[in-house]
């Protein structure tokens, strides 16, 4: 049960203050919210009312995707060498990332991301599962997740040094090396040593620039190096 009950003008200020009261599982009196109202008019506490109840049912959906999320595996652990790295590169770039605004729609939240307000915006989905999805589709082309699904599970859902297992591809994942992979008619796929060869000129060019960046920061380092 939940009370709209509004004080008249008994405060310094002089103002009508409106609080909703209601009982919790205990029958014990709880204060869930208040609000100092301008105006003590019928369309101030339906407007109230309406604002009060869409907010306990946005709390609630983020309580049940937080409750829903699948099982939490270390990325590091899991991943091969190659796509760990690829993973890690889109976890830096997430750093930089803001989420510039949120709204729902229907049963889902809809997060706008971008590097600044002047940058390129991306829109990440988040089912009531806690499912997440982005219109930039790098997920869906490289099944790595991109840094702006790691922005919203990292800042929104709090989940920071683990992945949920339903974003782990088990063909990038350590024990895939043991058995052959297959096609959906169940033909066995061939590795492309082109892609593997590109993959790892991509971490040692990786490495490369940060060698050279620390030992840039010297004469002695750079002849070393040299």
């Amino acid at each position: 049960m939940i009370i709209d009950y509004t004080t008249y003008k008994v405060n310094k200020e002089n103002r009508s203050f409106a609080t909703f009261i209601g009982l919790n599982h205990h029958r014990v009196t709880v204060i869930f919210r208040g609000t100092a109202l301008m105006y003590d008019e019928a369309l101030i506490h339906i407007w109230l009312f309406k604002t009060f109840f869409k907010r306990v049912v946005n709390d609630k959906r983020l309580v049940h995707m937080k409750m829903s999320v699948k099982m939490l595996v270390p990325p590091r652990e899991v991943y091969t060498k190659i796509i760990f790295q690829e993973f890690q590169d889109e976890r830096e770039e997430a750093i930089d990332l803001s989420i510039q605004n949120y709204f729902v729609e229907g049963e889902c939240f809809l997060y706008t991301i971008s590097l600044d307000i002047h940058s390129k915006k991306r829109c990440v989905k988040r089912e009531i599962d806690g499912t997440l999805s982005c219109n930039c589709m790098m997920f869906e082309r490289k099944g790595v997740l991109c840094s702006h699904m790691i922005k919203v599970l990292r800042d929104v859902m709090d989940i920071k040094e683990f992945l949920p297992s339903q974003y782990i591809l088990k063909k990038w994942t350590k024990q895939a090396r043991a058995k052959a992979i297959q096609d959906m008619h169940g033909r066995e796929i061939q590795a492309d040593s082109k892609l593997q060869q590109t993959c790892r000129y991509r971490v040692l060019c990786s490495t490369f620039t940060k060698i050279s960046s620390r030992a840039s920061v010297s004469e002695k380092n750079t002849q070393v190096s040299e």
